[in-house]
């Protein structure tokens, strides 16, 4: 259970935060560990594996994901740089 909370975390953390190098770790993880997917319904494992645990790791992991959003690396805000430019030209203009 803890490698699927740990794999949906790193997932949902880069989609819910929209920042472009979290994202980029979401479709690498997506990419190693898609397979993890089918082992969380009862219809694709084998009997003697636990769906019930890996299915709540990774409700656990999303959760903490939007638990966490406003914590780690964030999407760096745009400054706008206009008024500065505009005041730094009229005082270039006035003799």
């Amino acid at each position: 259970g803890i490698i699927y909370g740990l794999a949906f975390f790193l997932f949902f953390s880069g989609i819910i935060r929209k920042h472009i190098p979290l994202i980029a770790i979401s479709l690498l993880v997506t990419f190693i560990y898609g397979g993890l997917v089918w082992n969380m319904f009862p219809f694709f494992v084998k009997p003697s594996i636990s769906w019930e645990g890996h299915l709540s790791g990774a409700i656990m992991g999303i959760l903490c994901a939007y638990t966490f959003k406003s914590y780690g690396p964030q999407k760096p805000e745009i400054v706008d740089d206009e008024e500065e430019e505009d005041a730094s030209e009229e005082e270039d203009s006035n003799p």
